[in-house]
């Protein structure tokens, strides 16, 4: 586990720390407009899960499927190792799969190593391989 938290991006508008963090994790990014409380202008796209920079993590939510099921051993796996810092559900202190139920459409992810353990672990999941490599992460693209 990372155990360094994200930095506080809340009203920072620093869209570049963002984008660090995102390449770091070999997560695809691309423009958009200012959102949220960091007013950031970028989000990442992985493979059916697209991320929001929040104040001190990345929210990633699950679009166009129906997310991981609970059951998964892969999500216990990973669940195992990084659930405090990548938190199912966006359960505070990492026990979600303990206590909520149906598929996980929403992580929480508070460090940056959970953040690169979040991308290899859904890149590793069939169900959500979308392309067969890593190559315009860091180009993004303006919308």
């Amino acid at each position: 586990m990372d155990g360094a938290g994200m930095i506080n991006l809340a009203g920072t508008e620093d869209t570049e720390a963002a984008i660090c963090e995102l390449k770091e994790a070999e997560i695809e990014w691309r423009k958009v407009d200012q959102y949220g409380e960091c007013r950031v202008s970028v989000v990442g796209d992985l493979s059916g899960w697209s991320l929001r920079r929040a104040w001190t993590h990345w929210v990633a939510e699950a679009f166009g499927h129906g997310g991981i099921r609970p059951e998964s051993a892969a999500l216990r796996s990973f669940d195992d190792k990084w659930g405090r810092e990548a938190r199912a559900y966006g359960f505070a202190g990492g026990e979600g799969l303990a206590v909520l139920r149906g598929p996980v459409r929403v992580f929480h992810i508070d460090t940056a190593g959970a953040l690169a353990a979040w991308s290899g672990f859904i890149r590793r999941q069939p169900a959500f391989r979308k392309t067969a490599a890593y190559g315009s992460v860091g180009r993004g693209s303006a919308t």
